[in-house]
């Protein structure tokens, strides 16, 4: 019976994300694997044979957004967060 390794993989993603028309809204791109690095090989050893396979994904996507907050913004800004609420005074 063989014995492998696969070796690691590295993968980089990247994002921006802008606020626009007085922050009621946001746009957003992804892209991920930006350096096409989404790939890994697998090595198998054994008394008669040696193997290698490499493996790639087609992984690269860009992904572009577009989030629009309706209502009173400035109201929901300025909510304090409740803090505690046990009811035990702490």
């Amino acid at each position: 019976m063989g014995q492998g390794i696969t070796k690691p993989v590295f993968v980089a993603n990247m994002g921006l994300r802008n606020d626009v028309l007085n922050k009621r809204a946001t746009l957003s791109t992804q892209l991920t694997d930006v350096f096409k690095t989404n790939a890994w090989r697998t090595e198998t050893k054994g008394l008669t044979f040696s193997e290698t396979m490499d493996h790639t994904f087609l992984s690269r996507a860009l992904f572009v957004g577009f989030n629009y907050r309706f209502g009173n913004i400035d109201k929901v800004k300025n909510k304090q967060p409740v803090l505690g609420g046990g009811g035990d005074g702490a």
